[in-house]
């Protein structure tokens, strides 16, 4: 049967080659088989990810277009990663019943390596400030510090010449000194040329946000390209490769390790340029710095309520949406957000890590501990522009602001 024969006989149009294998739509964009892709760590081509995922023959020459579309790609990356989850599970599993991992200290065993890690801390009582190591002894943790008691020639090895940085260890100096060498990226929308990559990001997300069109389509974030999407799928997939070596907390990127390190070295690489102040994410910097702006461009078009940034507009209205893709594995209730998820969850494991250092009640979330201080220090941040009475809480100031409404009503 030729080719003819087949688009004949299941009724496809005769502008196959422009049609997606899998699903037989008419796509612009489109992919040949041979092309490679990378899925956890591993290069293979499409036809092979495909064949992972489908018991179903391909070959060059058997009359089907030899090319798929974006969407099924997705799909396929994501079968071929549930797969592979699925058999990492198995070894793990397997590595629990067979491997037990013995404490130094003590010789109590734990199933798997992260237990472990989390007991370890239970000894290590004497923690280096400046780097977060930990250790049994108070002489141990002694003996450690002599390493940060450099001297001047030292300190000189690790400042950066460019812009006089200080760094705790020479090679994360020598990693951010290329950083001053290295030639600036252009933005590839307009004819903007930022100072530094840092830069360019921000332009991107001011001017260009809107043409953030490849969306994930599990928690709705927009991205400029699929490859940035692919990579942000990692963290729906509940893998986490990545480990801190000094508290053990885990993550799906690399990135993300690399952010969580600074909050044990104190490194604060985005400063604002507004008032100097330091933070350890350029994504936290970006949302400080509109702060300083009055500008409100960015409108809800369901409700008015007006943004400085188009990613803080983005966020807003997922509220609108029915979309809570993040579920309580406890008690199944969704979120809108990830972290909305993550401090619900300390009401199933009664965490209360955020203590107020004058009375000592303790909290779940460090934003109630903010509030409770305020009852301390006696700090009134929401006050009334009518008769300048300053509240506590946003909401008692909202309860307050209706007695007005109601004396103007009956005068």
């Amino acid at each position: 049967m030729d080719l003819g024969e087949i688009v004949k006989s299941a009724n496809i149009p005769e502008d196959i080659n422009q049609r997606c294998r899998t699903c037989l739509r008419v796509c612009i964009k489109l992919n040949a088989l041979s092309e490679n892709v990378t899925v956890c760590d591993s290069s293979l081509t499409l036809t092979d990810l495909i064949l992972s995922c489908a018991s179903i023959q391909i070959s060059d020459f058997d009359g089907f277009p030899q090319r798929i579309c974006e969407t099924c790609q997705d799909t396929a990356i994501k079968s071929h990663m549930f797969r592979i989850q699925s058999e990492n599970t198995v070894d793990i599993k397997i590595e629990e019943n067979e491997t037990k991992h013995s404490c130094d200290s003590c010789s109590e065993t734990f199933p798997t390596k992260k237990c472990l890690s989390k007991h370890a801390k239970s000894h290590h009582k004497h923690q280096c400030k400046p780097c977060g190591a930990a250790f049994e002894t108070a002489a141990d943790l002694s003996e450690h510090k002599q390493q940060h008691k450099t001297d001047v020639d030292d300190a000189a090895r690790r400042t950066c010449s460019q812009c006089g940085k200080v760094f705790q260890y020479r090679a994360s100096m020598l990693k951010h000194q290329r950083k001053h060498s290295a030639p600036p990226n252009t933005c590839g929308y307009c004819s903007f040329k930022p100072a530094g990559p840092s830069a360019l990001s921000k332009h991107m997300e001011q001017a260009h946000s809107h043409l953030k069109t490849v969306t994930c389509t599990l928690c709705g974030k927009a991205f400029f390209k699929e490859a940035n999407l692919r990579l942000h799928m990692l963290v729906h997939t509940g893998v986490k490769k990545h480990t801190c070596e000094i508290c053990g907390v885990s993550f799906a990127l690399g990135g993300n390790l690399a952010a969580h390190r600074r909050l044990h070295t104190g490194e604060k690489p985005y400063t604002c340029s507004h008032c100097g102040r330091g933070f350890t994410q350029q994504s936290a910097l970006r949302s400080h710095e509109a702060g300083h702006s009055d500008r409100r461009d960015h409108v809800c078009p369901e409700c008015g309520a007006a943004f400085s940034r188009a990613g803080a507009l983005r966020n807003h209205r997922k509220r609108h949406s029915a979309a809570k893709p993040f579920e309580c594995s406890m008690c199944g209730k969704r979120f809108t957000f990830s972290s909305e998820r993550k401090r619900h969850m300390t009401i199933h494991t009664g965490d209360k890590n955020h203590i107020c250092e004058m009375c000592g009640r303790r909290f779940n979330r460090s934003t109630n501990l903010k509030v409770h201080r305020r009852i301390h220090t006696g700090e009134t941040p929401h006050v009334c522009v009518i008769c300048g009475k300053g509240f506590i809480q946003a909401h008692c100031l909202r309860t307050h602001m209706k007695t007005h409404v109601t004396n103007a009503t009956l005068v």
